[in-house]
C-alpha cells in the first residue's frame, strides 16, 4: 500500500485478512488492476523487490520461450520434425539428456496403422471412411 501510495487499502477492512481478502476478491483485482494498470512491468517488478515484496513477473508463452534463462538451461527444444517449441521437464536425473520427442499425432493420423493392426482390411477401412467412421485423411 505504501509503494503505491495508497494507505486507505492497509485500513479497508476487505482486506484485513487473506479470507477476506478471498471473499472480497473481486475488488482486490480490480484494485491492484487499476493500481499497476500504467505502470510497466519492469518498474513494478523493481519496486516491489525494492520494498521486499515477494514477486514475479507472469509471461506470455512467447516471453517465455524467449527467456535467457529458459534458453540457457536448454529448456526449450524443437519438437521432432515438426520444429515446433516445447519445453521440457526443467529437472535433470544424472545428467540424463532431456527429448521432447516427437509431437503428438494429428487427429486420424495413426487410424489406418492402428485398424490394419487390428486385423480390418484395406476394404474394411475403407468401407469405414465412405461411412463417415473415420475421418478424410485416415487411410494411406
Amino acid at each position: 500500500c505504501r509503494v503505491f501510495a495508497r494507505p486507505d487499502l492497509a485500513d479497508d477492512p476487505r482486506f484485513h485478512t487473506n479470507k477476506e481478502r478471498v471473499t472480497h476478491r473481486a475488488a482486490v483485482v480490480a484494485v491492484v488492476q487499476e493500481v499497476v494498470k500504467d505502470i510497466p512491468a519492469a518498474d513494478l517488478l523493481e519496486q516491489l523487490e525494492s520494498a521486499g515484496i515477494p514477486n514475479a513477473p507472469i509471461h506470455s508463452i512467447a516471453d517465455l520461450l524467449a527467456d535467457p534463462q529458459i534458453i540457457a538451461r536448454g529448456l526449450v527444444q524443437e519438437m521432432g520434425q515438426s520444429g515446433l517449441p516445447g519445453t521440457v521437464l526443467p529437472i535433470r536425473f544424472n545428467n540424463e539428456s532431456r527429448s521432447l520427442g516427437n509431437p503428438s499425432p494429428a487427429l486420424g493420423q495413426d487410424t489406418d496403422a492402428i485398424l490394419e493392426e487390428l486385423g480390418y482390411s484395406y476394404a474394411d477401412r475403407q468401407a469405414l471412411l465412405v461411412a463417415g467412421t473415420i475421418g478424410q485423411g485416415a487411410l494411406s
